[in-house]
């Protein structure tokens, strides 16, 4: 009979972790009957593999293969436990981490019921160990790499449709002594024919070892440099140049081409500077305009500084962010701009577009209060716009027709006291629209607030206190 799901765990010196991840696996509730384990040691020197052997001795379900020799990377171990693999699907799973009771029967359970071929887990740190989440603010029955975020997310820790791997031939790639799972992801990501995402559930528990070898901060510059190459080269050979390809590009310059940077920052040497000229020529045929605009300011310019070999001053601007303190902001004839080093310095002459932060000002808003008397509503609240001195912000309350661009501006006053913008406003509904009642209609109530002749405006409601009633109420207006 074939079982629903293998789970894949390749071990190498994880004797202390192995125990508790194994039997993680054994309890599932998705019952022995239906998963067959794999377990596959990497030539541990600590017993990991007699562990995991002692435990396999209890169910026949569990295999255990023991390579001759070290490989260096999760690629061997995972690829020899794909050439023996049975069931409709496989799971990925590292020996120092461990799955939650339920988690195999819910993922099977969420590929069946949606015909996806891989299903992303939701994923909780242990020890302090820090993770993607922006993919797991909700669930997503069915989605694609280009309309969901689960492209930040490429470890392989996932439940994928067996025949997927089978009929393109995937398999991980064991020359990379880093990363060898963004590569296979990536292109199970581009061949899935959906995906789904479980947030519903805390499904794995992915742990920060007390010694931190199972961190990315291992890897050198070198490794990275490879890495980034690889997925470069794999990136540009599926897709042709377009909104796609920059989408997945925006995260290897996002994520992968920063922390490579930080690292070469932190163990700055001769042959790591030659790695960063490297790196650069890598990134130059592929840096356009379009990426540039989906990168935050602090990335832009030190992707400018790469580019322009000026390494001196990509380590000043890199320590600048590792200090911690966030850059202030400035408004300029129209535009926001962060001040990180060099803005606007004449011998470097960055562009502006570098610094500017206009799209991305943060609008904060609270609402205390809302109540009504007879045709009119009152608001009170705070709204703010993140690292902009408040002394300098106007406010005003708008009403705008969902789907229109109709809108009228109510009664407003604002005040600020020691930073704190508060602000209230008078919604007479039976006059507000030109001295006549609103027509008939959904109409949004937004804050706007602008500031050197920029605008930013957020819709009031989501955030709020707990004492404010939202029950609605139908109302008879006098008109």
């Amino acid at each position: 009979m074939t079982v629903d799901v293998c789970v894949i765990i390749p071990t190498y010196n994880t004797r202390e972790h192995v125990t508790r991840c194994i039997e993680s696996v054994l309890g599932q509730t998705i019952g022995l009957d239906r998963m067959e384990l794999i377990v596959v040691d990497d030539a541990s020197s600590d017993g990991t593999a007699d562990e995991a052997l002692r435990l396999a001795a209890t169910w026949p379900g569990m295999r255990v293969l023991v390579l001759p020799e070290n490989s260096g990377s999760g690629g061997a171990p995972r690829n020899r436990a794909l050439d023996i693999a049975s069931g409709r699907y496989l799971f990925f799973l590292d020996s120092d981490d461990y799955l939650a009771p339920e988690a195999l029967e819910r993922l099977v359970a969420m590929a069946d019921e949606n015909h996806t071929d891989i299903v992303l887990p939701k994923m909780v740190g242990v020890g302090g160990r820090g993770l993607p989440q922006s993919m797991f603010s909700h669930t997503q029955r069915r989605t694609d790499l280009f309309n969901s975020r689960v492209n930040w997310t490429l470890g392989p820790q996932k439940l994928y449709r067996k025949e997927l791997i089978d009929r393109h031939h995937l398999r991980f790639p064991e020359n990379m002594k880093f990363a060898s799972d963004q590569p296979f992801v990536t292109e199970a990501y581009l061949a899935a024919s959906g995906i789904s995402v479980a947030a519903d559930y805390d499904y794995l528990y992915v742990t920060l070892r007390q010694d931190g070898t199972n961190t990315v901060t291992m890897a050198t510059v070198e490794r990275r440099l490879a890495a980034l190459t690889i997925m470069f080269d794999l990136i540009t050979d599926r897709l042709p140049p377009g909104a796609e390809r920059d989408f997945l590009l925006r995260r290897q310059f996002n994520v992968d081409l920063m922390t490579t940077l930080r690292v070469w920052a932190e163990s700055i040497s001769a042959e790591n500077d030659a790695l960063i000229a490297a790196t650069a020529e890598l990134c130059r045929p592929h840096y356009n305009q379009a990426i540039a605009s989906l990168l935050p300011p602090l990335n832009r310019v030190c992707v400018a500084l790469m580019l322009e070999g000026d390494l001196a001053a990509l380590a000043e601007v890199l320590a600048a962010d590792a200090s911690g303190d966030a850059p202030p902001l400035v408004v300029d004839d129209g535009r926001v701009f962060e001040l990180w080093p060099f803005f606007r310095d004449a011998e470097k002459a960055l562009p502006d577009y570098c610094y500017d932060v206009t799209d991305r000002v943060k609008v904060r808003r609270h609402l205390s209060a809302v109540s009504w008397a007879g045709d009119v509503l009152s608001l009170a609240g705070h709204a703010s716009l993140e690292r902009i001195d408040g002394a300098g912000v106007d406010t005003s309350v708008v009403v705008r027709l969902r789907g229109t661009e109709t809108e009228y501006v109510a009664a407003t006053t604002r005040s600020v006291d020691h930073g704190d913008a508060g602000f209230s406003a008078r919604l007479d509904v039976s006059t507000l629209a030109d001295g006549a009642p609103l027509p008939t209609g959904l109409w949004d109530v937004l804050v706007r607030l602008s500031a050197g002749g920029v605008e930013w405006e957020a819709r009031l409601g989501a955030e709020r206190e707990q004492s404010v009633d939202t029950t609605p109420r139908p109302r008879i207006v006098a008109a």
